[in-house]
């Protein structure tokens, strides 16, 4: 057992727009990726945090975070129905274009448009 990890629900104060496959993240690492890597990081990061801001404010939180620090070092992400029931919403995952496949569609523009 470590002692140190804090577990909270995810809020405002920093959004973890992305996920741990990489290891731990804090605010100094979050947005610092290789060059060298075929994931398209910017556009993610501006797709994720407002939707992520948004969910958090309408629905209070979106993720619940273990944190050691000011490291995250673990994560549960859950979305409430609505969201996954939305064209497009299924399987969201943060750091994929489209989750359950190629779609004309985007759960984000939905999301907000219902969500305004």
């Amino acid at each position: 057992m470590v002692e140190n990890v804090v577990v909270e629900p995810m809020t405002e104060e920093f959004i973890l727009w992305r996920c741990l496959h990489g290891g731990p993240l804090a605010r100094d690492t979050i947005d610092q990726w290789s060059s060298a890597g075929k994931m398209p990081w910017e556009r993610y990061r501006e797709r994720n945090i407002p939707l992520l801001e948004k969910i958090t404010r309408t629905y209070g939180a979106c993720a619940i975070i273990a944190r050691d620090g000011a490291e995250i070092v673990g994560q549960l992400r859950f979305y409430p129905k609505a969201i996954c029931d939305l064209e497009g919403g299924g399987g969201l995952c943060l750091q994929q274009d489209y989750p359950a496949g190629p779609l004309t569609t985007s759960a984000t523009p939905t999301f907000q448009a219902r969500h305004k």
